[in-house]
């Protein structure tokens, strides 16, 4: 008799558990220091404040300037990494140079940062780019926050040290 007692609660301490795992899992998490270069309405060019990846958006904050882009609306998410995967060798040095890419110009000349581009629609549906500048090692965190909550990337998201292999087997 003790053990459908034993079962009962188990299942009973389970059911009261994952509501509350939920509700943590849905709080905002802020990375501080970030500079917003560009692409926000209402926010100013080379700011920095706050980013902020909640369940339903991607929240920039400095001081009173406020700007959000919903997490459904995000067609694409780049970081260096991303970068650095996609482009290789001298060719590659020279593309980094195109006129579109300008995260790629900026993660050129210093080492110390991370760069974050958003690519997303509005609610017109015109198509709309934003570029941040993060702390060294915080934009594949945020990119894999945001994938997590629903936001799209053509790039996937890769472990914390995990590298692609580039090595091809030769089959005699």
């Amino acid at each position: 008799m003790a053990k459908p007692l034993q079962g009962i609660l188990l299942v009973a301490g389970c059911l009261l558990a994952c509501p509350t795992a939920s509700v943590v899992a849905q709080e905002p998490v802020a990375t501080s220091n970030v500079v917003h270069v560009l692409g926000l309405e209402g926010v100013k060019k080379k700011i920095k404040g706050k980013l902020f990846v909640s369940s339903g958006e991607v929240r920039f904050e400095a001081g009173t300037a406020k700007a959000e882009v919903a997490m459904a609306s995000i067609q694409d998410i780049f970081t260096n990494a991303d970068n650095k995967r996609l482009i290789g060798g001298k060719l590659g040095m020279l593309a980094m140079f195109a006129p579109y890419e300008s995260d790629r110009f900026l993660s050129l000349f210093r080492k110390g940062i991370d760069v974050l581009t958003l690519k997303y629609r509005d609610a017109k549906g015109a198509l709309h780019g934003v570029i941040f500048i993060l702390p060294k090692g915080q934009a594949p965190l945020v990119k894999k926050q945001m994938v997590a909550q629903g936001a799209h990337a053509s790039i996937p998201v890769e472990e914390e040290g995990q590298k692609p292999d580039r090595k091809q087997e030769r089959k005699p």
